[in-house]
């Protein structure tokens, strides 16, 4: 799957970050480290539940990991950052449309 990242300071002067492909691998980690760093991550991914076919999520489940945009956001929040896991499938404009407006919506 895919993974895009985007960073930018509001005009509060809150640092805030787009990560998708959030739940799982690459930008789940990245997504955490942002909010180690800080930043209000907005967390993107298409996975409401682990699937235990692909194998990395074998070995996520096997370590007590649940793969979710909610698991990520509380990691996130965890690392001391702001944590808002969507569920956005980037493959469906509609679906990116409303997460984007719902992101500038908040975060001005």
């Amino acid at each position: 799957s895919a993974m895009t990242m985007t960073t930018t300071t509001n005009p509060n002067n809150n640092r805030v970050a787009v990560v998708t492909g959030a739940s799982r691998g690459i930008g789940r980690g990245i997504a955490v480290e942002l909010g180690k760093a800080g930043y209000t991550v907005y967390a993107l991914a298409r996975s409401t539940r682990s699937k235990p076919g692909l194998l990395g999520d074998q070995r996520a489940v096997a370590d007590g990991l649940d793969l979710t945009v909610e698991s990520v956001a509380e990691a996130i929040t965890a690392a001391g950052g702001i944590g808002r896991g969507m569920y956005v499938d980037m493959s469906q404009d509609e679906s990116i449309e409303g997460a984007f407006e719902r992101i500038a919506e908040e975060t001005g």
